[in-house]
């Protein structure tokens, strides 16, 4: 299967604050919304109380494969979540549609990152014997 991936990833200018957020739809559910949706939502507060900056959209088309080898990054927020509701048809689709498909695209996923200690004496013979596990 084919998802669309659209992931708002911003920088505030003078706090530095950031703001990560992605949301997978099935190509499908895309092709109904996309003529209609605009492609970059509101971020409020990031550099104060009353900032508001406008950030585009990135839209990605990912399928199956790489997804399998996706390691998901921590989100921040549900703003683009929320914004992505408001194309969807709510009679076709329901308040948990959504959150259904980054369940299914996060099942989909066949790897995780690991952090570890050890001796930095150790650090060949370490990366030696995990050699054949590691995914670039």
């Amino acid at each position: 299967m084919t998802y669309i991936r659209l992931l708002v990833d911003y920088t505030a200018y003078y706090s530095g604050k950031s703001y990560y957020e992605e949301v997978f739809l099935p190509i499908n559910t895309w092709s109904e919304i996309e003529n209609e949706f605009k492609p970059f939502v509101y971020l409020h507060g990031l550099d104060g109380k009353h900032s508001e900056v406008k950030v585009e959209i990135e839209i990605d088309e990912v399928n199956k494969e790489y997804l399998s080898t996706y390691t998901h990054p921590t989100i921040d927020g549900e703003n683009l979540f929320d914004f992505v509701y408001e194309f969807l048809d709510e009679d076709k689709y329901d308040s948990s549609y959504l959150m259904n498909i980054q369940n299914e695209v996060e099942a989909l996923c066949k790897v995780e990152e690991m952090t570890i200690k050890f001796n930095n004496n150790d650090k060949d013979k370490i990366v030696e014997l995990l050699r054949e596990y590691i995914i670039n």
